[in-house]
């Protein structure tokens, strides 16, 4: 394709191609030329062209048309006239055009069909895209190049994957931000990369530290632990925020139960992004404790220990009875 000592070669990425063969050997009167005889096809078949009087043995070829196949035969004539042909050369195909780029990049966390996500809580991240296609030579491999820094940025590395149009990064880093780019290749040694760069995807191994300060508190979110309450109208459950040292502290859940020392069912309230829940709808006579279960955003989580009892208490006491005033004891 690119030189005139260059391997045979099935494709060409631009309108210059290289003939060459071995030197014919005539013992009795010696070689006197060559003629070249090229065909536009894959197969020594359709019109020709001839090119006499050739002493080398290579030849330059320009001016060829993109997506076309070409292929030679080489004659060879001795100073007698004697000529003999040689067999079809194999062919090459001209690919000037680059493929289309990559398209419809998406980093998904848990199988490569997923969709596009921000965080992953294991180390092994989906990259997802839709071939480039190419009309010519046709689409060899693709190159994902996948970058440990948001927006494709920071250091990278290269990987080729050749059919499938996802490749499964296992080597994740908790902590590190990924994104990527996909570049086509095709068999004529063109090259396009996707237009734009991926989403971003943050691993995330670790679960938040376990939720503390937990507080059953009787009148508003910011009251002490009470053990009793004298209404019905509400309770508040009330925590403290821990810490994540990966993606940080996306919600709450609260598991409540209607029984001290967290037993029995208990009724979940999820989604909470505040460090308090009030509950509306409790009974007279009855003790409540709870639980708190904190996420991050990666969906690791870790879930608290049982918080103390409240019990609510709207009955008065009996009245004090058997009155008496004594006189002297």
């Amino acid at each position: 394709a690119d030189s005139v000592i260059g391997a045979a070669a099935s494709y060409d990425d631009d309108t210059e191609v290289y003939f060459k063969w071995s030197s014919a050997v005539d013992n009795e009167s010696s070689i006197r030329d060559y003629t070249i005889t090229h065909y536009p096809t894959a197969d020594c078949t359709s019109t020709a062209t001839e090119i006499t009087g050739q002493t080398g043995t290579s030849y330059t070829l320009g001016s060829l048309v993109n997506g076309t196949s070409y292929t030679f035969k080489v004659t060879a004539f001795d100073q007698a006239g004697n000529s003999t042909e040689s067999d079809c050369s194999n062919a090459i195909l001209i690919d000037t055009t680059a493929p289309s780029a990559p398209s419809s990049l998406v980093t998904s966390s848990d199988s490569s069909s997923g969709a596009n996500a921000d965080y992953d809580d294991d180390t092994t991240v989906y990259i997802q895209w839709t071939n480039g296609a190419d009309a010519e030579s046709g689409i060899e491999n693709h190159t994902v190049t996948i970058y440990e820094g948001a927006g494709c940025t920071g250091s990278s590395s290269d990987v080729d994957v050749s059919g499938a149009e996802f490749y499964a990064l296992t080597t994740a880093t908790h902590g590190t931000t990924y994104s990527f780019e996909v570049t086509a290749n095709n068999y004529a040694g063109t090259s396009t990369t996707s237009a734009a760069c991926s989403s971003d995807i943050t691993v995330d191994t670790s679960a938040p530290a376990v939720t503390t300060g937990l507080i059953t508190a009787a009148d508003t979110s910011g009251g002490g632990d009470t053990r009793y309450d004298q209404d019905t109208d509400e309770i508040f459950f009330v925590w403290d925020a821990p810490a994540d040292s990966g993606t940080g502290i996306e919600s709450y859940t609260v598991h409540h139960y209607s029984q001290g020392g967290c037993t029995g069912t208990a009724t979940d309230v999820t989604s909470l992004t505040n460090t308090y829940y009030e509950l509306t709808t409790v009974a007279d006579a009855t003790t409540y404790s709870f639980l708190v279960t904190a996420l991050d955003y990666a969906g690791n989580s870790s879930t608290s220990i049982c918080s103390g009892n409240i019990t609510i208490d709207e009955t008065n006491p009996t009245s004090p009875t058997l009155l008496k005033i004594a006189a002297d004891d």
